[in-house]
């Protein structure tokens, strides 16, 4: 008997279409709005010489206890949800709403789209150790009543004003960012500042943070540096999204 052992190598899309040597995968923030009822994800698979089996999966995302959860579904369908990726070659994937066009409501809905490379059978070897990809891309879908006619960045301005975040030190040092509105967080370059003193200003992170979905809350863990800035007196936090500066208050 063949003994296999896999270890995933999970990559959270970001910012760049290619995650790596083996596969792109575009787009990196899909959605589904009305009238729509579907999507599609590309994957290139980029080894010229080796195809590539994937397997596409959809799940429910929610945060719940500080966790990122992930559940079955039956809303969407993503097809083929097999497939094998010939070399240097494209494979397209479409995610479907079962019922057709999306309807608007209280709150978009969050989703993971999950595709994993599946492990191949070495008849050569008896035991062997494998290294697979995970490509784990957020999907959202539904804007909520009120935000559909409205511009991007005016979307992203209300939304702003749902977030706000606390400092907590108990288990750990984490800022806590909580979300009271129908739109999720996708944060980058947070950094905090003082409106005082033009110059000073410390970087949480470069890039991609986090996310918070809509009516959640998420910690995220601070060193020693991080907690002293962040707890100084009169600072602001600023983020971006879509490339938009916004602001992040603190909780009242």
């Amino acid at each position: 008997m063949k003994r296999f052992i896999s270890f995933w190598i999970i990559v959270i899309a970001n910012i760049s279409p290619a995650f790596g040597s083996n596969l792109g995968v575009w787009p990196i923030n899909p959605r589904i709005d009305s009238p729509a009822s579907s999507t599609l994800i590309w994957v290139k698979n980029n080894n010229k010489n080796e195809t590539v089996m994937l397997q596409a999966r959809v799940f429910l995302w929610s945060q719940v206890d500080n966790d990122d959860k992930y559940d079955q579904q039956d809303e969407l369908v993503i097809s083929p949800p097999i497939v094998e990726v010939k070399p240097d070659s494209q494979q397209i994937f479409r995610v479907m709403n079962r019922k057709g066009q999306i309807a608007t409501g209280a709150a978009e809905k969050s989703y993971r789209i999950l595709i994993d490379e599946v492990p191949k059978e070495d008849s050569n070897q008896s035991s062997q150790l494998q290294f697979q990809m995970r490509y784990s891309l957020p999907l959202f879908v539904g804007l909520p009543e009120g935000f559909v006619n409205k511009p991007m960045a005016e979307r992203l301005k209300a939304m702003a004003t749902t977030l706000s975040y606390r400092v907590v030190k108990e288990p750990i040092p984490a800022i806590e960012i909580i979300n009271q509105g129908p739109l999720h967080a996708r944060l980058s370059n947070l950094n905090i500042y003082n409106e005082a003193i033009a110059d000073k200003s410390f970087q949480i992170n470069k890039g991609l943070f986090g996310y918070v979905l809509p009516n959640s809350v998420k910690r995220w863990p601070l060193d020693k540096e991080q907690l002293a800035a962040i707890t100084e007196s009169n600072i602001k936090i600023k983020f971006e999204q879509e490339h938009q500066e916004l602001h992040l208050d603190a909780a009242k």
